[in-house]
């Protein structure tokens, strides 16, 4: 960021914590270091485009389709002759979910719907004295820790998405499932909608594997299976490789665990099926989960209109100066392309 007039750095102590940011920002994220990255975005940026890919819907679902639609037309017809305008809404919106349905007769992408970037931020507040240090030393660590944080904050909304936060005084409106175990509550998301991660992407007999297993030993040697049978749901559904398989802090330790009466890894096994993706680990994954993520022709990215940077706010009355770290996000799902692994 350019140098603020009212914050004593010099040049040279400006581009060290920028450095040291991106730096910890870099070593603490998980999903952006395999998903393909879409940005930056104007400074202003508040929606990007949904980018949904659709196929040509088969003749019969069509016809059906087409029933649907005349369907809700009569029905928006009668609410509004009734005056009834959650009727015709309701209406409206089914004949529009039908009217997609039978218009697709191509292979076409949805680029007229948007979808609600999220900033994610922490304050950060640095005394004088900490401001005067010539290392920066107290400072730099605190904008390390809050770079630290927003950076998990961003691997939990990739792979848990966004939902209604019922404690809104605390992190904003929305926040990922079941909160963030582990992180001080400095975070806070603005701007966002609900939206669906990996992890919560509408979950199906397709796109959910279960590894079955009473012991850590018996489920390494499931493990093995479900990935190989993910990766073959995938490319039986035209979605090919690499692929990445992400696996939360259980299924993670259960790769790391030889199978009774050898010394081989699971993960050994595994990283062959990948195609030269990766096998990670995120804690931000809900206990016991995984993820297998498909990543030939980019069905899956990660929007970052504005990377993660420093701004400057104001000087309080203590006085202290106060930093916001922040950058602003969406994962966009064109095509479903992931594989959800859970234990039986």
């Amino acid at each position: 960021m350019a140098n603020d007039p009212q914050v004593p750095w010099t040049d040279e102590q400006w581009a060290r914590v920028n450095q040291v940011i991106q730096e910890e920002a870099k070593r603490a994220r998980v999903a952006a270091t395999f998903l393909p990255l879409y940005g930056p975005l104007d400074a202003d940026a508040d929606f990007v485009r949904r980018q949904d890919i659709y196929y040509p819907t088969p003749t019969a679902e069509r016809n059906a389709a087409d029933i649907a639609a005349n369907n809700a037309q009569q029905a928006y017809r009668r609410a509004v002759e009734a005056e009834d305008d959650a009727g015709a809404l309701a209406a409206e919106d089914r004949f529009l979910e039908a009217e997609a349905s039978f218009r697709r007769e191509t292979l076409g992408i949805d680029d007229r719907d948007t979808m609600r970037l999220a900033t994610l931020q922490v304050i950060v507040p640095v005394r004088n004295a900490q401001m005067a240090d010539p290392e920066l030393a107290s400072a730099l660590a605190l904008f390390r820790r809050a770079a630290n944080v927003v950076a998990r904050l961003e691997d939990a909304i990739v792979f848990r998405g966004l939902e209604p936060n019922p404690n809104r005084a605390a992190g904003g409106p929305f926040a990922p499932p079941g909160g963030l175990t582990g992180l001080p509550p400095i975070w806070r998301i603005t701007g966002a909608l609900a939206a669906r991660g990996l992890w919560t992407a509408r979950p199906g007999a397709d796109w959910s594997i279960r590894i079955a297993g009473a012991t850590v030993e018996e489920r390494a040697h499931h493990l093995v299976g479900a990935i190989s049978r993910a990766i073959g749901r995938l490319e039986q559904h035209g979605h090919f490789g690499p692929f990445a398989v992400v696996l939360g802090q259980e299924l993670f330790a259960v790769a790391q665990t030889p199978e009774r009466g050898s010394l081989v890894l699971p993960q050994d096994r595994i990283i062959p099926f990948l195609g030269g993706g990766p096998l990670l680990r995120s804690s931000t994954l809900s206990d016991p989960a995984g993820v297998v993520v498909a990543l030939g022709g980019a069905p899956i990215e990660l929007v970052v209109a504005t990377d993660m940077n420093l701004q400057f706010l104001q000087v309080s009355a203590d006085p202290v100066f106060l930093f916001r770290i922040s950058e602003k996000i969406a994962l966009r799902i064109r095509e479903r392309a992931v594989v959800q692994l859970a234990l039986a």
